[in-house]
């Protein structure tokens, strides 16, 4: 349903709920959403080509599919308030420069952001997303730097596939991230990562110190050897290339460790008969 709204064409253009009216697709640069508002409907903005930036108050918790879909213009998107971003939201938004994610983010849907092609850095450890879908950012092509927040439960399958710049992934160690739908059994092998064949640093991010304190040595030692197994697994398609290390910062008690040299670590760690520090 189309929403009709008074608009100036030099005007910030104030959503009201319902679809753009088709006469003013062509014409809208800035929107905000109105406090009365809670929902971005489905198809809301689909091919504003010329809008250029979205702002959307703390009351807003949902974009539905497609809201803004081949909304090429598009450089910013502030979604302080957004809770659930659901299937291709945002895709084909390909002059996307900077995405403004609030701390109350749970689930970004499938290809919510595919083909944004010109954001390069995500950061999502402020927030409190616990899902990031199939294909939701996929080919990305710009896209360099990703860094996941502590409380993510699942990242299904080829979320990440084709972002061929991705450089550093920062991820929490944690049992059963990815879906077991993360990895067909086909040849060839796909999976979150698939295609980025640039990729060259893994930091492990998480609350180690902590868990230690709880736990005897052998707990630990099975538990290390496994979660740095599944590591490995996940990212088999890169295991041939050796990873350099970037700076080994440390976060959270975890020393940032390249890719090539986790099982390594782990061991001499294990011997020692400590954490990591």
């Amino acid at each position: 349903m189309d929403h009709a709204v008074d608009f100036n064409y030099d005007d910030i253009f104030v959503y009201m709920g319902g679809r753009v009216p088709r006469h003013l697709r062509a014409h809208i640069t800035r929107a905000i959403v109105d406090q009365s508002i809670s929902v971005v409907d489905e198809y809301a903005f689909y091919n504003c080509t010329r809008l250029r930036s979205l702002e959307c108050h703390e009351g807003v918790d949902r974009i539905r599919k497609r809201a803004f879909m081949n909304c090429t213009g598009l450089r910013v998107a502030k979604l302080i308030g957004v809770k659930f971003i659901e299937m291709e939201a945002f895709e084909l938004c390909t002059r996307m420069l900077d995405i403004e994610f609030g701390g109350d983010l749970r689930t970004i849907g499938r290809r919510a952001f595919s083909n944004c092609n010109s954001v390069r850095r995500l950061r999502l450890t402020s927030t409190s997303v616990v899902s990031i879908e199939k294909l939701a950012f996929e080919n990305c092509g710009r896209l360099v730097d990703v860094a996941l927040p502590e409380g993510i439960d699942t990242v299904r399958g080829q979320a990440f596939s084709g972002c061929i710049n991705l450089r550093r992934i920062t991820i929490p160690l944690k049992t059963g991230m990815f879906s077991p739908d993360s990895v067909s059994y086909i040849l060839p092998p796909r999976s979150v990562f698939d295609w980025c064949e640039r990729l060259s640093s893994v930091e492990l991010v998480g609350r180690i110190h902590q868990s230690v304190s709880y736990l005897s040595l052998d707990c630990w030692k099975i538990g290390m050897s496994e979660e740095f197994d599944r590591i490995n697994d996940i990212l088999h398609s890169l295991a041939s290339r050796r990873v350099e290390n970037h700076g080994n910062q440390t976060m959270d008690g975890v020393c940032a460790t390249p890719f090539g040299t986790l099982q390594t670590r782990a061991s001499s760690i294990i011997e020692r008969g400590c954490s990591p520090t």
